[in-house]
This record gives structure tokens, C-alpha cells and sequence, in this order.
């Protein structure tokens, strides 16, 4: 008996982790359920064998659990099955012999356990068994199908490919939290994204741009550097440089050559949805035709043999982040830091500090540089730092809330704006970046996906994914080095003359071909920030002009 109790705990342990870090007492309740149920379709312990792997995992399990809080998802595991040997050296440093010794010992621990077990096993023989049984798989069933159900309901609503559609069965996502059984649910889940990232790039995979590098006699030895920035939940009221009350900006407003775009306007309230249009030459009206048959703008740079690059804090997995892999599948080179998924606190922006450093330090002549963040994403307050805690009283003072609750409306703000004022040091920190290659042509612009409610605001919403003009107004800049000035002089007046002018994100993919140099056959430019173009319909969510919606008080709702 106490050989089996002992190996139940250590099946939990996982669980009793997350219970003690995050008091999630439904996972822990769902992960017991579980694993009663299991023993009594085996009905003897000794064939608990069969979850013997599945200990071997639980040191670097909890491992992760201690770090983020959060059970083992699709991200990590990408993560874990992209490392080479001398990286997991390099992260475990010192500590290595340490690590190893710890995980023979486990070894040990368990094994002696499993054989106590098995040399003396407990047979479950009275009729509770059964009971439990029917009755626990009754549940399962029902709570199965009951969700099955309304997750069909919404994704028949969807016209789309499926890997776009974001409900799933919410008692499986339940059971991913689980340890063990929600390894395997998450494993498959892992599977079948990797699947559908691949299929989706090779679908495309044969497509051209014949995209040339067009070389002037003045610049043509001189090295380019562009770097696209994709904000987060980034709205534009909040940002001091559109004239905020409070100091978001601190650092951005004192940017030599930083042209702020103080009127553009998401397509979409959602970035699984706007991204594609950042990327590609989809026009707005078909912001939800999923099918649009070309690659991105990162393939336009491989064509004129720029190194290409991909550093995201996002997911790389999951409904709203699986069509975004699939266009940083086509950088030359991936890298996806945060090790937790945006619902709990992971690796924040600052993290791709470094690495873009070590980008641009290279000694490789032209770089493109997509720069994926989570900028404002909710949970607000676990997107800054500590010392960016500086509107205050903040989420962190409160331990128990939702997005939903307009009493800590107060809070919500000031979290969202400390966000956004570690957004500022993060983009600052590019461009000092930047500023160190004087003998380079370089060009950043950021834009947000989207924008952001909050009950603040007069709308009576918060969050992303509402059709209020708070979604769709959002955060952009453009920012150019004094080479790229000097030998740029028409384009850059073209940026000043359009920094005040109603644009959408179709602007952006023009003005990065644009900034480089690059022509693409039969291809206009007339959207292009850096030529002085004409007023377009800005058409969001595939409907009508924007500009044409009038504001019922302080709100303005796409109806």
C-alpha cells in the first residue's frame, strides 16, 4: 500500500506544484480524478509500469513549473526538441553535475519504488471499483461531448483553415493541465501544429516574387539593415509621443530621425488576422480569406540575398499563433525565446535585446529583421519589469482579479501603461542598437497587431477582439540612421510629409521594400510611407472605409 501511495505522489507531483504556485485546485482535482480512474481500469498496481517514462520527465517538469508557473505546453516542447546538447549545457552551466547527480538519484528513487511495487502489488477487489469506473467514465463522456459541442458550434461559424480556429475542446484543455495524461494530449497538440506549420509553408512553398536590389552608384557598397517590429495590444492612446498625459515615452520622444505615424489603423481586432496583412500583399478587404496564395515579405528579402531573421516572445503554437509560424518559417534564421505561453508571466520583451545585438553584429552585408513582441498582452503586469512598476496602485498590488472586473479599472490602466512604458525602453534599446553601425543603412518601423479596450476609456469594454475604435487605433513609428538619411534625402521628407496622414497596415509591406531598395515586377509602391501617395480607403475587418464610422459619444463601435 504505501509503495503505491508513494508512487501516486510522485505521479501528482506536478500537480501539487501548480496547486501550491497558482492555486489551480480544478487542474489538481481533474489530475487525482485521472489517475483513479486509470488504476481502476488496470485494476493492478503493477501495471502502473506502463507511466514509468512518464516519471522520468517529472524533474525537468518541475523544473520549468518552478520558473513559469505553468503546466508543460507546446511551446516548450518545440523548445526542448530544437536544443542541441551544447545549448542545454550552456543553460544548465555550473549547475550541470549537479543536475545530472539530482537526475540518478530520481532514477533510483523511482525504480526502487516501482520494484517494492511490483513485488508487492495492490489489486483493487472490491466493487467500488466499478463505481468508480462507470461513474468516472460517464463524466469524462459527457463532459466531452457537452464541449465538443459548442466548440463545433463556434468553429462552424468559421469559413476559414482549421488551424485558424481557436475553440477547442475545453475539457481537453482542461486535461493538458494534468500531469500525466495531459503530456500526451499536449505532445499531439504539438504534433499536429508542427504538421500544419510545414504543410501551409510547403503549400507556398514555390511561389516568386522576382524581387530585384536596385543599386544606386552612391550606395551600393553600403550595408542595409530593416527591421520590422510587431507590437502587441499596443493602442495609440497611451503613447505620450500622440500626445499622452503621462510619460510612456520617456525615452522614445528624445530620438533623433523617430517619425511618428500618429493615424494608423489596424485591419483587424485580432493579430492572427492583421499580421498576414503586415506581412503580405493580402488587400484589407480580404483580411478573413485565409487562402491568399503568396509568401510574405520575408521571402522578397531572401530573393535579393538579405540574411533573414525571425526573434519572437510569442508562441509558436496555438490558434492565434500557428499562421503566424508559418511566415517565420521563411527567415533563414528562427528564434523563439519565451519558454512560457502569454497567459502566464514568461520571458519578457527584454530578452530579444541581446539577441538582436548579436544579429546585427555579424558581419553579414544586408539583414531583414521581423521582431515579434508581446508588448501589452494581457496579463498587463507581467509584460514589465519591477522597476517599470511606475503608475501606481498596479495589478501587482492586487492578488485576485479578471479583465472583466471594472472595479480595478484603475489598476488595469496603470499596469497597461507601465507596459507600454517598458515597451519604450525595449524599442529605445533597438535603435541605440542600431545607432553603433554608422556605416549602415538602417530602417526600423513598429506597428502594433492591434489595439486595446480598457474600462477606462468610455466604451464599457476591455480587452482586444471588441470592434471599438480603441482596437483598431494603434501605436506606429518609423525610425532611420543618419546613413540611411544621407542617402535616402527624397524618401525620408516623404516620411514627414505622411506622418500625419490616415494609413492602415497595407502601408507597411510598400515602405519596407521600399526603404530596401527592392523592386518587385508589376508591383506598385503608391502605398509607400516613403513616397508622397494619395489617401486610400482604410477598409477594416473586411467592411467598410473606417473613416466613415462616426463616434456615438466617446465610442466608436463597427457595427
Amino acid at each position: 500500500m504505501i509503495y503505491l501511495l508513494l508512487l501516486l505522489l510522485l505521479l501528482l507531483s506536478p500537480n501539487i506544484f501548480l496547486y501550491i504556485m497558482d492555486r489551480d485546485l480544478d487542474a489538481f482535482l481533474l489530475s487525482v480524478v485521472l489517475l483513479v480512474w486509470f488504476y481502476s481500469v488496470v485494476k493492478n498496481s503493477k501495471y502502473l509500469v506502463f507511466l514509468f517514462p512518464l516519471l522520468f520527465f517529472i524533474p525537468f517538469i518541475l523544473f520549468y513549473i518552478l520558473i513559469y508557473k505553468t503546466p508543460v505546453n507546446e511551446q516548450i516542447l518545440s523548445i526542448i526538441f530544437e536544443t542541441n546538447t551544447q545549448e542545454a549545457i550552456n543553460f544548465l552551466g555550473y549547475n550541470l553535475l549537479i543536475y545530472v547527480f539530482g537526475l540518478f538519484l530520481w532514477l533510483f528513487i523511482i525504480c526502487v519504488i516501482f520494484y517494492k511495487n511490483h513485488k508487492k502489488p495492490l489489486v483493487w477487489m472490491h466493487r467500488s471499483r466499478y463505481w468508480v469506473l462507470l461513474l468516472f467514465s460517464i463524466y469524462m463522456c459527457i463532459s466531452f461531448l457537452l464541449n465538443q459541442k459548442v466548440s463545433s458550434e463556434i468553429n462552424g461559424n468559421f469559413t476559414t483553415h482549421n488551424f485558424l480556429v481557436e475553440e477547442k475542446n475545453s475539457f481537453l484543455q482542461d486535461i493538458k493541465k494534468t500531469y500525466p495524461f495531459g503530456l500526451f494530449l499536449t505532445f499531439s497538440d504539438f504534433l499536429v501544429e508542427q504538421d500544419k506549420i510545414n504543410k501551409d509553408f510547403d503549400r507556398k512553398k514555390f511561389f516568386k516574387f522576382n524581387a530585384k536590389l536596385k543599386n544606386k552608384n552612391k550606395n551600393k557598397n553600403n550595408n542595409k539593415i530593416i527591421v520590422l517590429v510587431i507590437g502587441e495590444s499596443s493602442r495609440r492612446q497611451n503613447w505620450e509621443l500622440n500626445g499622452y498625459s503621462r510619460e510612456t515615452n520617456k525615452k522614445l520622444k528624445y530620438q533623433d530621425n523617430l517619425i511618428n505615424l500618429s493615424d494608423m489603423v489596424s485591419v483587424s481586432n485580432a493579430t492572427r488576422s492583421s499580421i498576414p496583412i503586415m506581412l503580405t500583399r493580402k488587400p484589407a478587404e480580404k483580411v478573413f480569406s485565409y487562402d491568399f496564395p503568396e509568401r510574405s515579405i520575408i521571402s522578397v528579402f531572401n530573393e535579393v540575398n538579405f540574411k533573414t531573421y525571425w526573434l519572437s516572445t510569442q508562441q509558436k503554437f496555438g490558434a492565434f499563433d500557428t499562421s503566424t509560424s508559418v511566415y517565420a518559417k521563411e527567415a533563414n534564421n528562427i528564434y523563439f525565446l519565451n519558454k512560457a505561453n502569454y497567459n502566464n508571466k514568461g520571458d519578457l520583451d527584454g530578452v530579444l535585446i541581446p539577441k538582436f545585438k548579436e544579429i546585427i553584429s555579424n558581419n553579414e552585408k544586408n539583414k531583414f529583421i521581423i521582431v515579434h513582441t508581446l508588448g501589452s498582452h494581457y496579463n498587463y503586469l507581467h509584460r514589465y519589469s519591477d522597476n517599470y512598476d511606475l503608475f501606481k496602485p498596479s495589478l501587482r498590488d492586487i492578488e485576485k482579479y479578471s479583465l472583466q472586473e471594472q472595479k480595478y479599472k484603475n489598476e488595469m490602466l496603470n499596469s497597461y501603461d507601465n507596459s507600454i512604458a517598458y515597451t519604450d525602453y525595449v524599442l529605445n534599446e533597438l535603435i541605440e542598437l542600431l545607432k553603433l553601425k554608422e556605416n549602415t543603412e538602417s530602417f526600423l518601423l513598429f506597428s502594433s497587431d492591434h489595439g486595446e479596450d480598457l474600462y477606462i476609456d468610455g466604451c464599457g469594454k476591455s480587452g482586444h477582439g471588441n470592434e471599438t475604435h480603441f482596437n483598431f487605433e494603434i501605436s506606429s513609428f518609423i525610425w532611420y540612421s543618419n546613413m540611411f538619411k544621407q542617402n535616402n534625402v527624397e524618401k525620408t521628407k516623404n516620411i514627414d510629409i505622411n506622418h500625419n496622414k490616415k494609413i492602415n497596415q497595407t502601408a507597411i509591406f510598400p515602405t519596407l521594400v521600399d526603404a530596401a531598395n527592392i523592386e518587385i515586377p508589376k508591383y506598385s509602391l503608391n502605398k509607400s510611407l516613403l513616397r508622397n501617395f494619395e489617401q486610400y480607403p482604410r477598409f477594416i475587418m473586411g467592411k467598410e472605409n473606417y473613416d466613415l464610422y462616426k463616434k456615438d459619444g466617446k465610442c466608436l463601435v463597427i457595427k
